[in-house]
């Protein structure tokens, strides 16, 4: 079954568009110039939102979450070169319309507003720092243990009231670990150290974890461990694991023989 399709026309090129559950609201951003635009009539007319944005980091409101349905999360740069975090209506974006729901200044391309989480990076001069606002209540620091000291963050889910995220320390290169949230994203505990990370074409990292379609609650991950690499299996979100076997015999019945190979 097809669904209908439409051509939306954009002032940019190139430039990435983000539609909203009002399917015919849109934001698109130059990704060059950075310029953030809106339309709510499936791209027949465009109003700029803010001239200076991190491309990729820019969201929709969240139904239930946000009071207004046309309301934007953005990171925007001020002239002087900093990056905050910047919230307006689509079509009301003066700067008498726009809220600064924290304070500060934050990271660059560390905004992430997913569920009923938003995370920022706030610079320092030291250890990183990580906030988190859960249901748009005010941000508050997230508490990792005090043995870790994170130069990297990942959010990896935040479904089932719990926010699953990937912690690269200061001593690990080629390796994340994992920890597990409370309700609210504040505190979070480890649920797996080491797991690998490939490089991609790009030439960023990508972590080794995958979650199996269809089984809520089911990842597999490749863990570092004994110079090894292990693949380990979970069927509640990281609480538990396990290290996952081979079969004895294939579909024919035929001995399975497997055999490490290192990378």
């Amino acid at each position: 079954m097809n669904g209908e399709r439409r051509g939306w026309s954009c002032p940019l090129e190139p430039y990435v568009i983000v539609q909203s559950d009002e399917r015919h609201c849109l934001l698109a951003c130059h990704a060059n110039a950075r310029s953030l635009y809106s339309s709510v009539d499936f791209g027949r007319k465009w109003m700029l939102i803010h001239e200076h944005v991190t491309p990729n980091r820019f969201y929709w409101s969240v139904s239930g979450l946000d009071k207004e349905p046309d309301l934007v999360h953005m990171e925007a740069h001020t002239p002087d070169g900093n990056v905050q975090y910047v919230t307006c209506r689509a079509q009301m974006c003066s700067e008498a319309n726009r809220n600064y729901p924290f304070r500060g200044y934050i990271d660059i391309s560390s905004l992430v507003v997913q569920d009923d989480y938003i995370f920022i990076q706030v610079p320092t001069s030291g250890r990183a720092t990580y906030y988190v606002s859960y249901k748009r209540e005010a941000f508050i620091q997230i508490k990792l243990p005090k043995y870790s000291l994170p130069k990297d963050l990942h959010i990896v889910s935040t479904d089932g009231k719990q926010v699953f995220a990937a912690v690269q320390e200061w001593n690990q290169n080629d390796t994340y670990n994992l920890y597990l949230s409370d309700t609210r994203g504040i505190y979070f505990t480890l649920a797996m150290e080491n797991v690998k990370t490939t490089r991609g074409i790009a030439g960023n990292q990508m972590l080794d974890l995958y979650e199996v379609a269809g089984i809520k609650g089911m990842l597999i991950a490749n863990k570092k461990q004994d110079n090894q690499v292990k693949t380990y299996i979970t069927y509640n979100k990281g609480r538990d694991w396990r290290l996952l076997q081979a079969p004895a015999a294939d579909l024919d019945g035929n001995d399975i023989h497997c055999i490490l190979v290192k990378h």
